[in-house]
């Protein structure tokens, strides 16, 4: 579930969007490791008002860095806990909205190509067979805004969803002096995996 954070994300709602990818844990003791990631996540919010629904869907490569503390248990079932900071890069930013069966989509220009925030979480993984069925939940809260300021006469104010061949396909999202608005990404995961050891190491 994505969502905004900010002075000017009053009425935000969440987004609901997927994160896959894949993770490598290695252990330097039986309770502390490190895990690096590579994910591909969708972001954004919504907001609705009046029949109109408008979406701003994000998707970012994120690179997190987890450090996890597993503490010893005895059985299958095993807690841990992590937090770590996230590096991402935008790949595609859009505007959306619907209007009563009329639909937009466009590009935004002023994105941000570079987030960097902080991730924590927890969960359990589940010893089966070789490997370890995984579950958990993570909080990633982004740190920058994910718009970059523009020139005032570089924004749009207004859209006429009644007019579709008159709306761009590409636009600077701005407040009316060309700053940025205060967005910071915002997300809550639940992740569900499999993990199985390398060259025989058990890790």
């Amino acid at each position: 579930m994505a969502k905004i954070r900010g002075i000017e994300a009053s009425g935000a709602e969440y987004k609901i969007g997927f994160s896959r990818g894949v993770f490598f844990t290695k252990m330097f003791s039986p309770t502390f490791g490190i895990q690096p990631e590579i994910l591909y996540t969708q972001k954004g919010f919504e907001v609705s008002e009046f029949g109109i629904t408008v979406k701003f869907k994000a998707e970012y490569l994120e690179i997190p860095i987890l450090f996890k503390f597993q503490p010893e248990t005895e059985g299958k079932l095993a807690p841990n806990c992590y937090g770590g900071p996230v590096l991402a890069f935008a790949s595609s930013t859009k505007l959306g909205a619907e209007d009563f069966g009329a639909s937009i989509d466009m590009d935004i220009a002023n994105k941000k190509s570079m987030d960097f925030g902080f991730a924590f979480g927890g969960g359990f993984s589940l010893k089966a067979g070789s490997g370890q069925f995984v579950m958990d939940v993570r909080f990633n809260m982004g740190l920058a805004k994910n718009l970059d300021d523009v020139s005032p006469n570089e924004t749009i104010y207004y859209i006429d969803l009644d007019d579709l061949d008159s709306i761009p396909t590409e636009i600077n999202l701005a407040l009316e002096d060309g700053s940025a608005p205060n967005w910071k990404n915002l997300t809550l995961a639940l992740y569900v995996g499999y993990a199985f050891p390398l060259g025989g190491s058990g890790e």
